[in-house]
């Protein structure tokens, strides 16, 4: 954002003037999303992290306190989830002006079985 900024004197004439640019930054925002979510074995899981903030907030996931997937990733994909992945999940974004982090909890529940369907003779 750009600004004109001038000092006038009494008879309101600009008597210095100059441009400045002011940066203007605001603390990462995350939409709020299911604390919780469920999934059978074998599916694939979206865990959403919808991100605001000036500038860009940097998006770093972790699963149980461990980082998890690539920087900036968001939403982040699980293919054929299984027991091990299960957990506590975070989605932490951070910038110049600060830092969110949002939970989401991911229950694993049984086997998926996909089934196909095969013509008879």
């Amino acid at each position: 954002m750009f600004t004109k900024c001038c000092v006038v004197d009494t008879v309101e004439v600009c008597n210095r003037c100059h441009e400045s640019s002011f940066l203007s930054s605001a603390k990462p925002r995350i939409q709020p999303a299911p604390s919780l979510l469920k999934a059978l074995t074998g599916q694939t899981v979206t865990l959403p992290c919808v991100v605001q903030g000036e500038p860009s907030p940097e998006v770093t996931w972790f699963h149980n306190g461990l980082p998890v997937g690539l920087k900036n990733t968001t939403p982040l994909r699980i293919q054929q989830v299984s027991l091990n992945d299960q957990g506590t999940y975070q989605c932490v974004a951070k910038n110049s002006a600060g830092e969110e982090t949002m939970e989401i909890k991911l229950e694993i529940l049984g086997e998926y079985l996909q089934f196909t369907s095969s013509a008879s003779k």
